[in-house]
């Protein structure tokens, strides 16, 4: 049975890394995956700190990443820590009628791996730039929390929803401008960027609980 809360929003919408995945962005993963850990743990506390925007740790991340392999980094999202039930919260949510999507300023090669793996409707990313098959070490484009709004109206627009219909589910400060335009907020094992403009906070590792809170909201 709908209630009246499901009745007035269409679309839920997840921000990708330290939303779906836990205590790490990909990006962070994979450069630990090379050994050298200590290199983003500098970049994400310029950032956090608001010494370098999206763009800037965008591009430092890429020459880390130069020489890595599309099939390398395949098989590290799929190690990736992330949240329980993932599949399982995306199909309840779709259930009720909602689409389901992730909206994201990470790679694209990641949104979508985690698109293909639980079936959500929509992705989108930051491009990376891969000559055969390995990456160069540049970005072809790259994505700010701003341009998560962008991407989310059009998406919504062809999908004939309005952005008062959306539910955003988000844990930074690059879900701010998102958080702004929606009709309702969810911050799932967020920081303290989003503790001004959220609606709902949720601590938990499993998916569910957040398909199962905008069930009984």
């Amino acid at each position: 049975m709908y209630t009246d809360f499901m009745s007035k929003y269409k679309l839920v919408s997840f921000d990708m890394d330290g939303t779906l995945t836990l205590k790490t962005t990909c990006l962070q993963y994979y450069v630990k995956k090379l050994g050298i850990e200590d290199k983003a743990m500098e970049l994400e506390s310029l950032y956090k700190n608001h010494e370098i925007d999206d763009y800037q740790i965008a591009d430092r991340y890429a020459e880390i990443l130069k020489g890595t392999t599309i099939k390398q980094f395949d098989e590290w999202t799929e190690e990736i820590p992330r949240m329980k039930n993932i599949k399982e919260a995306v199909d309840k949510l779709k259930e009720l009628g909602f689409v389901v999507g992730i909206t994201s300023v990470g790679p694209t090669f990641a949104s979508e791996y985690f698109s293909n793996k639980f079936g959500f409707d929509f992705v989108s990313g930051s491009e990376h730039e891969f000559i055969d098959g390995v990456h160069s070490g540049k970005m072809i484009h790259t994505l700010a929390g701003k341009d998560k709004v962008t991407i989310l109206e059009k998406l919504s627009k062809e999908k004939g929803i309005e952005m008062s219909e959306v539910i955003a589910v988000g844990d930074s400060r690059s879900d701010i401008p998102i958080f702004e335009k929606v009709g309702f907020r969810i911050a799932l094992n967020a920081d303290e960027n989003l503790k001004s403009v959220t609606d709902l906070f949720i601590q938990s590792d499993d998916l569910l609980e957040v398909s199962s809170k905008i069930a009984e909201l």
